[in-house]
């Protein structure tokens, strides 16, 4: 009989410690999600800042050609601060992610697309926290456009050509450095680019209303 009772005893415990035991889990697979994130943050930082020289460099040419350009046309040279701001930090954003991706500092010729592995599934692995980096680390570059290039506000769908392009160009290269492209890749690239593209707008339609 108290054997008995001590039977049940155990029995009805058994749901607090499923749950006890799954919210330690989430709590463990949270830290761990919380620390992977910080970690890509704090690598993503190091690498922009490693790349300024390079994008200074770049940023300095294109400089050059451009106030070449309106020299040869007798254009007057304006001083744009705000505008070549956003270039420099463009390019340095556009240098990082293809750092990041591998397309700078890559091996090229490892492979050919005719040998390398396409993905057309999506989200094989879940959505995890390394699709919502890659969704963040597209948004600046489809946030300072909207501040460079003169109407490209205009039409959203120009957010998304940018997003799209840049991102296939990328899959493409990746495929000539052993690495195989995948179609949420290009989606989740898209919509990051997206977005920042809406955000610049809002913001830039915001600020030319107080004027």
């Amino acid at each position: 009989f108290h054997c008995f009772l001590f039977r049940k005893r155990k029995t009805a415990s058994q749901p607090w410690q499923a749950i006890a035991q799954r919210f330690c889990s989430i709590r463990i697979y949270g830290g761990m999600i919380v620390s992977y994130i910080t970690m890509e943050i704090w690598t993503g930082i190091w690498i922009l800042v490693r790349l300024l020289p390079m994008a200074l460099i770049i940023f300095s040419g294109v400089m050059i050609i451009e106030v070449g350009i309106e020299f040869i046309q007798k254009k007057k040279i304006e001083v744009k601060i705000l505008n070549w701001l956003c270039q420099f930090l463009w390019i340095l954003i556009v240098v990082s992610i293809l750092k990041i991706t591998g397309i700078i500092g890559g091996s090229f010729g490892i492979s050919s697309p005719l040998d390398s592995y396409i993905s057309f599934k999506l989200f094989e692995d879940g959505f995890n926290a390394a699709i919502i980096l890659n969704i963040c680390l597209f948004v600046p570059y489809g946030f300072l456009p909207v501040f460079i290039f003169k109407n490209i506000h205009k039409h959203w769908w120009n957010g998304v050509i940018l997003g799209a392009v840049f991102s296939i160009g990328i899959e493409f290269l990746q495929t000539f450095i052993g690495r195989f492209a995948q179609l949420d890749d290009v989606i989740m690239n898209t919509c990051g680019t997206l977005v920042g593209f809406l955000i610049g707008c809002l913001l830039l339609r915001i600020t030319t209303r107080k004027k």
